[in-house]
C-alpha cells in the first residue's frame, strides 16, 4: 500500500509541476490537478494536504539540490575557475534532470506562505552568498574571471533556459557551448 501511495503522490507532484509551469500556481486549481491525474478532487487529499504543500515540496526539493551541490563545490580544494565550472555544471545537471519542476521552482516560489517563504528565502540567500563568494574569490585571484564577472549570472540563466528547451541535453556539451564565446 505504501508503494502505491508514494507513486500516486509522485504522479500528483509531477502533474502539479506541469500545471504550475503552464498556468502558474495561482491559476491552477485542485480540480485542474485532479483532472490531470484522473482522480476526484476530494481523492487528492488522500495523498496530499494542499496545493501549498505541493509548492513547498517542489521549492524545497530543488533548493536542497542547489544548496547541497554548491556547498560541496565550495568545500572542494579547487580554484575559483574550477568551482565556477562545477557551479554551472550543477545548474545544468539539476535543470536537465527535472525541467518542469525547476521551472515551477524558479517562477512560483513567491507564492509560498509563511513561515515557509521566510525559510526558502534564507536558503536562497545562503546559496547566493556561496555563489557570490566563488565569483569574488575568482576576481581577487584569477584574471580570467574578471572578463566574465558581469556576465556570469546571464550565462547560468541562458544555459538553464537552453537546457529547459532542449530534450535531454548533455550538460558537458552545454558547458562548452556556453563558455566558448567568453573564452574566444
Amino acid at each position: 500500500m505504501a508503494t502505491v501511495d508514494i507513486s500516486k503522490k509522485q504522479m500528483i507532484m509531477e502533474a502539479a509541476a506541469r500545471l504550475f509551469r503552464d498556468r502558474g500556481y495561482t491559476a491552477t486549481s485542485m480540480r485542474d490537478l485532479a483532472k490531470a491525474v484522473h482522480l476526484q478532487a476530494s481523492s487528492l487529499y488522500n495523498h496530499i494536504k494542499s496545493k501549498q504543500e505541493i509548492l513547498k515540496e517542489i521549492c524545497f526539493h530543488n533548493a536542497r539540490h542547489f544548496l547541497v551541490g554548491i556547498e560541496q563545490i565550495v568545500k572542494e580544494e579547487t580554484g575559483p575557475a574550477e568551482q565556477l565550472e562545477a557551479l554551472i555544471m550543477l545548474h545544468l545537471r539539476v535543470a536537465t534532470s527535472d525541467a518542469t519542476s525547476i521551472t515551477s521552482f524558479n517562477d512560483e516560489w513567491r507564492h509560498l506562505e509563511q513561515p515557509e517563504l521566510e525559510q526558502f528565502i534564507k536558503l536562497r540567500k545562503r546559496y547566493e552568498a556561496h555563489f557570490r563568494g566563488i565569483i569574488e574569490q575568482g576576481i581577487a585571484t584569477e584574471e580570467d574571471l574578471k572578463a566574465i564577472d558581469k556576465e556570469i549570472r546571464a550565462i547560468v540563466k541562458d544555459a538553464a533556459d537552453f537546457s529547459v528547451e532542449s530534450p535531454e541535453p548533455d550538460p558537458s556539451e552545454l558547458w562548452t557551448d556556453v563558455l566558448l564565446p567568453v573564452e574566444a
